[in-house]
């Protein structure tokens, strides 16, 4: 597309082809080649050798944990028979997709996680397979290619696995930080034996692996932030959060889900430009990104319009996640319990008007006629708080009082905060004229 491009490139394609019916033993050529379009001038050309057919076996590969987070250790059972005796001396190779680490460390010839499932300990006699790993730093896709490998197998009797009969064992393994091509992105088994001409397959059968969910990772290695767009508000106000991170894999639908504190709504949200809200419902956010998806490493920072808060205070965290498509069944990255975004800051409630006591008003007794008359410009007065607070306060606590607006000069003495039971043991100290801290 774009015209031709005579710089040489690599490029891979996945052809699905209906193998025959019946093994081929010498398979025939395959021939690739390039030519102009419009017209059939022919620019390359060439042959490879074909790819023999052989019998079925049976294979399958459960994900024990549904583990599909990159770069995380995930656990597999095994299943597989095959339909004609397998024979001391031949080889059983188990083979991962691209990228799943097997081998417990670098030049280790030690499977992760080995063990057998069930009574049944597979080829017994012959002992524990090898795992061993294969990396080419030249391909742009590159992942170590690794199999668990029975080697010439040493049963007692002449037959090293009757035919039909299950093995089943379980492996660990690393996935990869991002899904391999779909041609590697295979578990695949194979029953080879030596023969004159070299190791020669008789069974193979492969399953298709899962897709791997890359995250959004956090500030410090992909920018994660969620924060108040503008002034920060108290527990059940509605404001607007700014989210911004970076894809790891291409998408176009991003959900959040509130998690803590309890109480996050969504209900009457809206995102900013070049993104429309798709799913409103409580503490679950589902924007679209109109125009061209997430781009994979590229930052993205949407504006999500009039959330209400928890009516708690507390650390937020959230579940990021984003799909592919409407159907929100093809998930391409994900973080779980992402915080350290913001807080929530409690609500504080007067529970009644505030109330500016002259000095004359404290003492009736002492001055019974100045106690009739209002506070006085120039004068020293107490003013009085009844407070409610959603958030627990702990001690060591700051309580900030700031005066905003009017022009009323703060002092400490005689400052007392009274509680349930009976008066706290505070210390406060100016912060300015115009306002005060008490450490709780």
């Amino acid at each position: 597309e774009g015209g031709r491009d005579d710089a040489p490139h690599d490029y891979v394609f996945t052809l699905y082809v209906d193998a025959p019916i019946e093994t081929m033993a010498l398979p025939g050529p395959i021939v690739v080649e390039s030519s102009e379009w419009p017209g059939d001038n022919l620019l390359d050309s060439s042959v490879m050798e074909g790819v023999r057919v052989v019998d079925s076996m049976r294979l399958e590969v459960v994900n024990l944990g549904d583990m599909r987070s990159p770069n995380r250790s995930v656990e597999v059972l095994v299943t597989m028979s095959f339909e004609d005796d397998v024979a001391n001396g031949d080889d059983i190779i188990f083979h991962a997709p691209r990228g799943f680490e097997l081998a417990s460390g670098f030049g280790s010839e030690a499977c992760v996680g080995y063990s057998a499932d069930g009574d049944e300990v597979p080829f017994n006699s012959t002992g524990r397979p090898v795992c061993r790993c294969v990396r080419d730093e030249g391909d742009p896709h590159f992942g170590a290619q690794c199999a668990a490998r029975w080697e010439g197998l040493r049963e007692a009797g002449g037959v090293a696995l009757p035919r039909r009969q299950t093995v089943q064992f379980r492996l660990s393994s690393v996935s990869p930080p991002r899904t391999p091509l779909e041609a590697h992105n295979v578990w695949r088994a194979e029953w080879a034996r030596m023969e004159l001409e070299g190791s020669v397959v008789l069974a193979a059968q492969s399953v298709p692996s899962w897709q791997i969910a890359g995250y959004i990772l956090d500030a410090e290695l992909r920018n994660l932030r969620i924060a108040f767009d503008g002034a920060g508000r108290s527990a059940g106000s509605v404001v607007d959060l700014r989210v911004e991170f970076t894809p790891v894999n291409s998408a176009r639908y991003l959900e959040i889900r509130a998690l803590h504190p309890a109480g996050f709504d969504f209900g009457s949200a809206s995102c900013g430009a070049g993104f429309t809200a798709f799913v409103r419902q409580g503490p679950r956010l589902v924007a679209e990104k109109t125009g061209h998806p997430f781009q994979e490493d590229v930052r993205e920072s949407m504006l999500v319009l009039a959330v209400r808060l928890a009516n708690g205070g507390g650390p937020a965290a959230f579940d990021l996640t984003t799909f592919v498509d409407s159907s929100l069944a093809d998930a391409r990255d994900a973080n779980r319990g992402v915080s350290g975004g913001f807080r929530v800051p409690g609500r504080i409630t007067t529970l009644q008007q505030p109330r500016l006591v002259s000095e004359w008003q404290e003492f009736p007794a002492a001055y019974p006629v100045k106690a009739w008359l209002e506070p006085r410009y120039a004068e020293w007065s107490t003013a009085e708080f009844e407070l409610s607070f959603s958030y627990g306060i702990r001690a060591q606590e700051v309580l900030v009082i700031q005066v905003v607006g009017a022009a009323y000069e703060l002092a400490t003495n005689r400052f007392t905060v009274r509680g349930p039971a009976g008066v706290l043991a505070t210390a406060a100290m100016l912060d300015g004229p115009r306002a005060l801290r008490a450490r709780l």
